[in-house]
């Protein structure tokens, strides 16, 4: 009778189960912050609302082509040496003069495998490094440096003008007290002063104190119009965040933004021996600083052969962005780094104070925070769209053997 019953009700349950599994399929399960004529901007009421992520990438937009250089350097007309051998950071950095000196070129990098001791520093528009492909060309460098490939511009600050009016999410438009000196297609940044009543207001007394007193940028952004009549300036992305004028409000012209740069079809490593690896803090392979529409596009990082690294890619970090906005970084792939203790050590793609990056269809295996927005504020409007995390894993330090697990996140303000 006992067994009877136990037959019984275990035959209830798979029959719950099967109802709620066919109703799960039979309905279409939908949020009710998702209405059938929902679109970006949605907003239900004060509390629940949908931004427009559709500015984030190149050129605020996905599907918009990149400008590509006319003139063409190839690096090995400059001597550096596909075999790998010998040292071709002479030659690569004759090429990027040469770049310059066209104001914007690709250089390419032919198939090979290519050793260098210093890093590759660009601080000009328009110019791009191209490889012939991800298994075709490997950059190898050796040295430890905060960036091998290091993109930037200046990004600075000039003219700031107080804004009279606080900002309005999902608003393309400001209000300056004056339009003296603003002019269509201009950068600037619009922040406010972290005050004590901003940090008591987000509940952040204790944390906070870092930037206390200090102006903050919190969108980046680009002027679309300028209305000198009426004192008012729009742009196209809009304002994600009501920023008030008690915190003195405002808006800062920003010079110096490199633009139209890009590195595509190539491989990099820059692991190194195992107590360099742990002795310096944030060693990146790839930096961009104060960028905007710019890009990276098939880029991978590739396993070290020297035997005493043990097939590590990297030292520490595989690509940061800096202070920038309008970029996307696309098809890259990046693993293994030596260094995944404290410091910041351990980020294959990270963003840091920066607007409307967009990460799509990367990779990222084995690092401490494989993706992750670091330090500071500023950064909004950023999408990863089909990424992919796996192995994260954090280290007290080298002599750490099993660490324990770690995860993509966001750090800081």
């Amino acid at each position: 009778m006992i067994i009877g019953f136990e037959k019984t009700y275990k035959i209830f349950l798979l029959w719950i189960f099967f109802s709620l599994l066919s109703f799960a399929f039979s309905e279409e399960w939908k949020s009710e912050l998702y209405p059938e004529d929902w679109k970006p901007g949605y907003i239900k009421d004060k509390l629940f609302f949908l931004q427009d992520y559709s500015y984030a990438g190149y050129k605020n937009a996905i599907y918009k082509s990149k400008k590509y250089p006319a003139k063409k350097v190839i690096v090995t007309d400059y001597g550096a040496d596909s075999t790998g051998e010998k040292d071709s950071s002479e030659a690569f950095s004759k090429a990027v003069n040469a770049a310059t000196h066209y104001k914007g070129a690709e250089i390419f990098i032919p198939p090979g495998k290519y050793l260098l001791t210093k890093p590759i520093k660009i601080f000009h528009n328009n110019i791009v490094l191209r490889g012939a492909g991800k298994s075709k060309t490997k950059l190898r460098f050796s040295g430890s440096f905060p960036a091998n490939i290091f993109f930037s511009g200046k990004g600075q600050h000039r003219t700031e003008i107080k804004l009279l009016k606080d900002t309005e999410i999902f608003s393309k438009q400001i209000f300056p007290e004056h339009t003296d000196g603003l002019e269509k297609g201009m950068d600037i940044d619009i922040g406010i002063v972290i005050t004590e009543s901003f940090i008591h207001d987000h509940q952040m007394g204790k944390y906070w104190k870092f930037a206390k007193n200090k102006w903050r940028t919190f969108f980046r952004r680009e002027i679309k119009t300028v209305d000198h009549k009426n004192n008012s300036v729009t742009f196209e992305v809009p304002i994600r965040y009501s920023l008030k004028c008690r915190d003195n409000l405002s808006l800062k012209i920003v010079d110096g933004y490199l633009s139209e740069c890009g590195i595509e079809n190539l491989s990099v490593c820059n692991a190194t021996d195992k107590k360099n690896a742990w002795k310096y803090d944030r060693r990146h392979v790839i930096e961009f600083r104060s960028v905007k529409d710019c890009w990276v596009s098939g880029v991978d990082s590739f396993p070290s052969a020297v035997i005493e690294q043990k097939g590590m890619h990297l030292q520490s970090g595989g690509i940061i962005i800096r202070r920038s906005k309008k970029m996307t970084v696309s098809d890259c792939d990046f693993n293994n780094p030596q260094n995944r203790g404290g410091g910041g050590n351990g980020y294959l793609f990270e963003i840091s104070q920066s607007c409307e990056i967009l990460t799509k269809d990367c990779r990222a295996e084995n690092g401490r925070h494989n993706f992750i927005q670091n330090w500071d504020f500023n950064t909004n409007g950023c999408v990863w769209l089909r990424v992919n995390s796996s192995g994260s894993r954090a280290f007290k330090g080298s002599w750490d053997p099993i660490g324990f697990p770690a995860a993509s996140e966001f750090h800081h303000a």
